[in-house]
């Protein structure tokens, strides 16, 4: 019988910490892109005032802005950089771009009133 009750604990104790384990595993935060970094610019002209884009936590934010507008960072290769904006104006035009190193790398526009501009791209 003692031999029985020290299987159970040992089983028990097995699938605790293969819990535990489990557990820590999949609580992680996930983690940034790693890799070289880059100047990331995110820049709006026009008729914009809301603007969403990929924040340097990697999460999306939403501001209301006055145009123009801008936004750089350093970000490692492997970052996923967006932005959106919606036209708010009855005439003209919205123009979202994204920069890197310096370099035009993505760019939107929008032309109706309450049209959306964005860009997205993969630092590479």
């Amino acid at each position: 019988m003692i031999k029985k009750r020290n299987k159970a604990l040992y089983f028990i104790a097995v699938l605790v910490i293969l819990g535990v384990g489990s557990y820590l595993f999949m609580a992680q935060a996930p983690s940034k892109p790693s890799g070289r970094a880059h100047a990331v610019k995110y820049a709006l002209d026009g008729g914009c005032a809301s603007v969403m884009y990929q924040n340097q936590a990697g999460s999306q934010e939403r501001r209301w802005v006055i145009s123009p507008w801008t936004l750089e960072m350093s970000e490692p290769s492997g970052f996923f950089a967006y932005i959106s904006a919606q036209n708010q104006s009855a005439r003209g035009s919205c123009h979202v771009v994204i920069y890197v190193d310096g370099a035009l790398a993505q760019e939107g526009s929008a032309d109706e009133q309450y049209g959306t501009a964005t860009a997205s791209l993969r630092i590479p």
